[in-house]
């Protein structure tokens, strides 16, 4: 996937630095709370990774639909101009004509 495309999702990697050194903290102050804190934040890091992974395959299907919709939109469009066209390849060969051309 594009870089320019990340921006749709939310950057958690700030917020999972933060709840890092507020659990450095509490592991310093309270070690067994820190322990069942630094599982929980493990099962944080883990659940994140999958959503993301998640996110990110859904967001890559939604831009394959909707550029085969356009495409499909695109070329009824093309199909109803009233005026006859015709799109040819670099040698010459015809790809695609409406009913107007042929």
């Amino acid at each position: 996937m594009d870089n320019k495309f990340y921006r749709f999702f939310p950057n958690t990697k700030l917020y999972m630095l933060f709840i890092a050194i507020l659990l450095a903290f509490l592991m310093f102050y309270n070690y067994p709370i820190g322990i069942i804190g630094l599982v929980i934040y493990a099962y944080l890091i883990y659940y994140n990774l999958k959503i993301n992974k998640i996110r990110s395959q859904e967001f890559s299907k939604f831009v394959e639909t909707l550029s085969a919709d356009i495409d499909i939109a695109g070329k009824n469009t093309l199909s109803k101009i009233p005026i006859p066209l015709v799109i040819v390849d670099s040698s010459g060969k015809i790809l695609w004509a409406n009913s107007l051309f042929i």
